[in-house]
């Protein structure tokens, strides 16, 4: 399905006002309308109007972060990237991008992106998540595996893996 090109007006509200729009007392919002029973058509209106609304906010919301993230492909950043994650910083939304020795957050939404620290030559970076208040980066230099985590998505701190890299699949999880 392509995407529609208008988006739904219905009973569209003047400045000062809903008139047309009458909303429905918290009972009939509750409980909904019976069948055979008719909405009066402020109520009609009122709900069809809220759904519009809500579409075109959805729809300029999504404009918008298209367009933002469309800013950062100017050719500053000459890197692959390989992975994004997303986390919630004391309320702050982070994002962090992660590509060959580099990782980078933003805290605008990927408007403007700012080099980590903590982080050079490190290899390439492939993935990043975030759980429990840490970013965790995850790649590789070589056959040798390498794991950043950072509390903030700003400063990076080395880690060890925790045993060998995982050898062959053949044979794990079958029970004997």
């Amino acid at each position: 399905m392509s995407r529609p090109t208008t988006l739904p007006r219905f009973a569209t509200v003047p400045t000062g006002g809903y008139p047309g729009r009458v909303e429905p007392n918290s009972g009939k919002k509750d409980t909904g309308f019976d069948d055979g029973e008719e909405p009066p058509a402020g109520e009609h209106n009122w709900l069809f109007g809220i759904v519009g609304d809500w579409i075109t906010y959805l729809n300029d919301t999504l404009s918008a972060l298209v367009h933002n993230w469309s800013l950062v492909d100017t050719g500053a950043y000459t890197d692959d990237f390989n992975g994004v994650g997303f986390g919630l910083i004391s309320s702050e939304r982070r994002w962090v991008a992660v590509g060959v020795d580099k990782i980078m957050f933003s805290t605008d939404g990927g408007l403007h992106w700012l080099d980590g620290t903590g982080v050079s030559s490190a290899g390439i970076f492939r993935a990043v998540a975030y759980g429990n208040g840490k970013f965790v980066a995850v790649g590789g230099s070589g056959t040798t595996p390498i794991i950043y985590s950072s509390t903030d998505g700003k400063a990076w701190t080395s880690r060890a893996p925790g045993g060998s890299p995982a050898g062959p699949a053949s044979g794990r999880g079958r029970r004997r």
